[in-house]
C-alpha cells in the first residue's frame, strides 16, 4: 500500500516506534517532579526551624528596635515576617539548640487590623539573627553605605546572596497568608 507520494504506509506499530523513548522520558521526569509538587517551603529541617525562630524574634522587636533598623513600626501595628536561611553558625549544627546565629534574607509586612495587605508596609533585606546567648537581630540601616554595612555584618560566603532580593517567593507568600488570616 502506498500514499499519493509513493511512500509506504505500514502498520501503526511501525509508524509510532519513536513515541516510546519520549514516553519513557516523560514518565521519568514526572516521577522526579512528584516530591516537589505541593511543597510548602523551599527549606526544610534545621534551616526551616532556624528561619522560623529568627522570624519570630524579628516580629517581637519593640518599635524602638525597628526604628533603629530604619523601619517605622508603632505599638498598634502587627508584624509578620519570614526568613530564607543562607546558613547557620556553627555550620556543623544538627539541632536548633546548637545554632547560635542564623544568616539569611528576611521579608516582613506590617499593618493594623483591617489594613489590606497591599496597603501594608513591607520591607526585606539581609539579616543576621543571634539566637544565643543574647538574642539580637542585625539589619543594615538603609541609605548611603548600605552595601558596605551588609558586607560588614554578613560572612563572606553569604554576601553573594544578599544583593539579589528574596531568593524564594514562597517566604513572601507565607507572610502574606499569615497577614491576611490575622488582620483581615
Amino acid at each position: 500500500m502506498t500514499d499519493r507520494a509513493g511512500a509506504g504506509i505500514g502498520p501503526p506499530g511501525r509508524r509510532a516506534w519513536w513515541l516510546l523513548p519520549e514516553i519513557v522520558v516523560f514518565v521519568i521526569l514526572a516521577a522526579l517532579a512528584v516530591p516537589y509538587l505541593g511543597a510548602q517551603s523551599a527549606q526544610s529541617g534545621l534551616y526551616a526551624v532556624a528561619a522560623e525562630r529568627g522570624a519570630r524574634l524579628l516580629e517581637q522587636l519593640s518599635p524602638g528596635e525597628h526604628h533603629n533598623h530604619g523601619h517605622e513600626v508603632t505599638s498598634e501595628d502587627r508584624m509578620f515576617c519570614g526568613i530564607h536561611t543562607f546558613g547557620v553558625d556553627p555550620p556543623g549544627a544538627t539541632v536548633i539548640d546548637e545554632v547560635r546565629t542564623v544568616y539569611g534574607y528576611y521579608f516582613c509586612a506590617v499593618g493594623r487590623p483591617g489594613t489590606p495587605y497591599l496597603l501594608s508596609s513591607r520591607s526585606d533585606g539581609p539579616i543576621v539573627v543571634h539566637l544565643a546567648p543574647n538574642p539580637t537581630v542585625l539589619i543594615a540601616h538603609s541609605g548611603p553605605g548600605w552595601r558596605e554595612r551588609v558586607q560588614e555584618m554578613m560572612p563572606d560566603q553569604y554576601e553573594p546572596f544578599c544583593f539579589s532580593g528574596l531568593p524564594d517567593d514562597r517566604v513572601a507568600a507565607d507572610v502574606r497568608r499569615r497577614y491576611e488570616a490575622e488582620l483581615l
